[in-house]
């Protein structure tokens, strides 16, 4: 019989980290900071800053309406909505 991999190992330690957290009440994928004080962009209605890829692409959109803007010689005060 063959023996496991050794990156069968490193899941099984990992997966009892997890676990271990799990039972002391500890959500490891949470993250421990806060976005309070960064100049995140948040939800105007909800007031819930954006995460993951919503935030990514209200990056790029905001990238792409400057380049645009620019591009024609205009300039906007208007928020992105």
């Amino acid at each position: 019989m063959k023996s496991q991999p050794k990156s069968k190992d490193l899941y099984q330690q990992i997966t009892d980290k997890i676990v271990a957290s799990l039972e002391e009440g500890v959500l490891p994928w949470q993250k421990p900071w806060s976005v309070k004080y960064l100049p995140v962009p948040c939800n105007g209605e909800s007031g819930r800053h954006y995460s993951g890829i919503n935030l990514l692409l209200f990056v790029a959109l905001v990238a792409l309406r400057k380049i645009l803007l620019s591009a024609n010689g205009l300039r906007s005060k208007e928020p992105i909505t």
